[in-house]
């Protein structure tokens, strides 16, 4: 009870004068040049494209970026109060997952963003402006170094099931995660919101989350429904954060809620998808958050 009173108040917060943060016009051009690829499906020519213009730009900022194999990874059943959304079943990806790591040896704080769209979509706020934000951080931990273990990790194939994922968090024995958090459907307009805060979470890892979002001058809401679904039902979870917490590694999810009123996104995994649905102010605050909860280390 204590840690969902804390999701309570994290919710409520009000925000400080806005910190540091990244390069959003960078990003916006990150945005524009994934879109114009097209759609990015896993495992195509196209997500070979976006992988490439990552790699390109990585090496250019001076980032040391590693492929990582995803491969054949066996997906677990998905069933919540007795329905199953999900039977068990392998996927396969011949896409990489793409890493980055600044600072020191250690257990990382993991930020995540998966590259790869539904077929048909552009995949401008699902998923290329959390690309991008990604991108940015890494020139900021590059030019500025980090004093703490960070990792940076774009994703394979999310959309059939968070494959590469599964992969990177099957790999935590041998790359320690401190808490890992997940990119997707940030830059449209909205409230900035933290979704994914299963048990596993501390009243302890929300202060953290509290203090970065005060520092960088960031109102991060908590709605209550992720409050009470996260916790109990974490299995339900579908972006990257949830191959963690069912590995009980600490996972949570950030996005822009509210794009169209009370929807989350109305172009969500459709051909209108395009760059002039990334919102400038929201691509600054995601910018902002991240660089702050860079700067402290996860409890």
């Amino acid at each position: 009870m204590r840690a969902l009173a804390l999701l309570a108040l994290c919710a409520a917060c009000s925000a400080g004068a806005p910190g540091p943060g990244v390069e959003t016009d960078r990003v916006l051009d990150h945005v524009r040049a994934l879109t114009a690829i097209g759609p990015r499906p896993g495992n195509s020519p196209a997500a070979t494209a976006a992988l490439a213009y990552l790699e390109r730009e990585l090496s250019a900022m001076g980032a040391a970026a590693e492929r990582w194999p995803v491969g054949a990874v066996d997906l677990p059943e998905i069933t919540v109060m007795g329905v199953t959304h999900r039977r068990a079943h392998r996927a396969e990806s011949t896409d990489p997952n793409l890493v980055v790591r600044f600072g020191p040896p250690g257990r990382a704080l993991l930020v995540m963003a998966h590259y790869d769209t539904v077929a048909g979509s552009p995949g401008a706020v699902d998923n290329a402006a959390a690309v991008g934000v990604l991108l940015e951080l890494a020139r900021v931990l590059s030019a500025q170094g980090s004093a703490l273990p960070v990792m940076l990790a774009f994703t394979a194939n999310e959309e059939i099931g968070l494959v590469g994922a599964e992969a990177l968090a099957a790999r935590s024995v041998q790359s320690p995660i401190a808490l890992a958090l997940a990119l997707d459907l940030v830059g449209g307009r909205g409230d900035l919101v933290l979704n994914g805060a299963s048990t596993l979470i501390s009243t302890e890892d929300m202060r953290w989350l509290a203090r970065a979002a005060d520092r960088a001058g960031v109102v991060l809401r908590v709605p209550l429904a992720h409050r009470v679904i996260s916790r109990w039902w974490p299995q339900a979870e579908r972006s990257d954060h949830g191959a963690f917490t069912r590995r009980a590694i600490r996972g949570i999810h950030l996005y822009n809620r509210g794009q169209d009123g009370e929807w989350i996104d109305l172009a969500y995994h459709s051909a209108r998808d395009t760059p002039e649905r990334v919102d400038r102010a929201s691509v600054d605050e995601v910018g902002r958050l991240l660089l702050a909860l860079a700067r402290e280390a996860p409890p």
